[in-house]
């Protein structure tokens, strides 16, 4: 092989911030060749990547350059594409072998970058080049059969999460796309969109050229091929320190902090105010998107850029100076796709202090209410549990708690109400022939007194239905492994095998046997009206004290967002980025968990009042630092 003079055999390395990383500097000059074929023995092109820094949103919003193991790079895959947009040619190195750094970069707004050289093959006409950092396919062969074209490329899902060690590294990167545009203020247009970064005549050079390649740069007759690259995932740091309780509250009305709820027991008419707080079991970050694109996709329809807009969808694209977009559309395309995590499982996690890599999710990314309902935003959720406290000590059981229209209620007390009700509308039923419906047969005014006796004495406190005969659920069943709408919502039900109130002392009625079935399908069929009407207003249900709160995760604002107040920043998460989120407080009895088992899509009761996390967001661009290596 021939010897390198100035040109360094490495790749150092300094990559891609945030959403916002870009692919290229150089465009093709005017009435330059827009691809170049090597015919005649060997030839070469040499691929920089770069960090922009000056001017950039590192230098404003500070940035983290990761640990080392994030940084950490175990294979490079360069793709390389003709004009037509066929993949030619897959090169692969595993375990690139680093060296020094490259010399500083020509570019003034670069700080750090590392070259490497890649050798060509005869024959093939190289028009683009796509790369990816640590693909979790370790062989080249499978990649190429997998992308034949730049759709392909472009394309490309899958769940990266899954290649990340607990140490951080394994993190695929790969070139970002951007809107090459000479102003900020123009609309974008997808002409004018790079996916793969453009290879011209000047960047390729011949096997007796590469002695002298860095002064063929220097004056301007070569140039390196430059190359942005990103994570594919973003990383998220949760934090919760200890909540100070005397600050929490039920309620705000009027700005006066409610810290107690009043129960009531409607069967013997008392109430009584305790004060209820909850224990924090556990955090999760849940609603996780299970994909993500190979590389960042793009979409102005998708994102709605709109240069006159007022609303959330007036944000720009494009940082000029340093090739950089911002935002992307999603790798999964509906609630059902996501992945969503139980109480129980946010409660095995525990409360401390975690970091979890996930894939980056925009799907939703307007301002969401506090009681607007489900999104599809990741969210961070914190499993709890319901207590009442008396003189300032916790109960040692939780609370069982039921909302039914304006009141709280101990489930026992809900369910005792329940069998009071039903026994109450069954001792009001007025006994007609027509009700009772007994073919052939007029039953006497002293007969149907009679079974109203009978009936009345049956359907006592004392002899009817008890709170023990009913039980509170889901109100619509869907398996336990799938998230289900409202499942926070109870219904009562009556249990299985609960023997019904014996009527005894019917009158005799000639004609009429078994007088007894025709009175108890009246007297079911008024039970059910009643559980029916009972249900129609909806039942919340903190079984056993279960609860979550949940905060959105939100982005930061962008150059050009128009609006003040909500409307200065996006919910989202972004890749190759840093989200600090520190969890301050709970206010709220937070949404009811009937069964901890099954997977929950966090959202607020539209009745109840609201419940939220308190967060301190810090978002900072995820800086990654590599280094360099010489692909053969």
């Amino acid at each position: 092989m021939m010897k390198l003079s100035n040109l360094k055999k490495i790749f150092m390395g300094l990559v891609g911030v945030a959403i916002l990383a870009a692919c290229t500097n150089d465009i093709p000059a005017d009435g330059g060749d827009d691809s170049s074929t090597a015919t005649l023995g060997e030839n070469f092109m040499s691929v920089a990547i770069e960090l922009p820094a000056s001017g950039s949103r590192a230098t404003q919003d500070g940035f983290d350059d990761g640990t080392s193991d994030e940084s950490k790079i175990d294979n490079i895959v360069f793709f390389f594409f003709d004009e037509a947009g066929n993949c030619i040619e897959v090169q692969m190195e595993e375990n690139p072998k680093f060296e020094d750094p490259a010399k500083p970069s020509l570019n003034p707004n670069i700080t750090n970058y590392g070259i490497i050289e890649i050798r060509l093959k005869s024959g093939l006409k190289y028009s683009k080049i796509g790369v990816a950092l640590n693909s979790p396919t370790a062989n080249a062969n499978l990649l190429k059969s997998q992308i034949n074209t730049i759709s392909d490329y472009l394309s490309r899902t899958y769940d990266y999460v899954q290649a990340v060690k607990s140490d951080g590294s394994g993190q695929l990167m790969s070139n970002s796309i951007y809107f090459d545009m000479e102003n900020s203020t123009q609309v974008p247009v997808e002409s004018k969109r790079v996916d793969v970064i453009p290879i011209t005549a000047e960047n390729i050079y011949s096997a007796s050229q590469r002695n002298d390649i860095d002064n063929l740069i220097q004056r301007g007759e070569k140039k390196y091929v430059n190359v942005f690259v990103e994570r594919a995932l973003a990383k998220v740091v949760v934090e919760k320190p200890e909540f100070k309780m005397d600050d929490y509250y039920v309620a705000d009305d009027n700005n006066t902090k409610i810290k107690t709820i009043t129960l009531f027991d409607h069967v013997n008419g008392t109430s009584r105010d305790i004060v209820v707080r909850p224990e924090i079991e556990g955090m999760v970050l849940n609603v996780l998107a299970p994909k993500t694109a190979l590389v960042k996709p793009l979409n102005i329809d998708e994102v709605g850029y709109d240069q006159n807009a007022t609303d959330y969808k007036a944000f720009q694209w494009n940082d000029p100076a340093n090739k950089r977009s911002y935002w992307a559309s999603t790798a999964f395309l509906d609630e059902t796709s996501m992945k969503y995590l139980s109480w129980n499982q946010a409660s095995e996690r525990g409360d401390s202090k975690f970091t979890q890599y996930i894939h980056p999710n925009t799907q939703d990314f307007k301002p969401i209410t506090a009681n607007e309902g489900r999104s599809l935003n990741t969210k961070v959720m914190v499993s709890a549990t319901l207590y009442e406290y008396k003189d300032g000590e916790k109960q040692e059981k939780p609370l069982d708690l039921v909302m039914f229209g304006a009141d709280y209620l101990l489930a026992d007390d809900f369910k005792a109400h329940v069998a009071n009700l039903i026994n109450r509308d069954i001792r009001n039923i007025e006994w007609t022939n027509a009700l009772i419906n007994v073919e052939n047969v007029t039953l006497t005014d002293d007969q149907l007194t009679a079974i109203n006796s009978c009936v009345n004495n049956a359907y006592t406190a004392e002899n009817g239905y008890k709170a023990d005969d009913f039980k509170l659920d889901i109100a619509e069943y869907t398996p336990e492994d799938e998230f289900g709408i409202e499942d926070w919502i109870a219904s009562v039900f009556t249990k299985d095998g609960v023997q019904k109130p014996q009527i005894t002392g019917y009158p005799e009625v000639n004609g009429v046997d078994e007088l007894n079935s025709y009175v108890q399908k009246v007297i079911d069929a008024t039970k059910q009206a009643t559980l029916d009407r009972i249900n129609t207003n909806r039942i919340m249900y903190w079984k056993e004290g279960r609860t979550y709160f949940y905060t959105i995760i939100r982005h930061q604002g962008f150059n050009g967002l128009v609006g003040n107040g909500t409307s200065d920043f996006l919910y989202g998460v972004v890749r190759n980025h840093v989200y600090n989120i520190t969890l301050t407080g709970v206010y709220g009895l937070g949404t009811p968990v009937i069964n901890p088992k099954k997977p929950i899509h966090p959202q607020h009761p539209n009745d109840e009042r609201p419940s939220y996390i308190k967060a301190k967001i810090n978002i900072l661009p995820w800086r990654i630092v590599t280094n360099n290596a010489t692909i053969h």
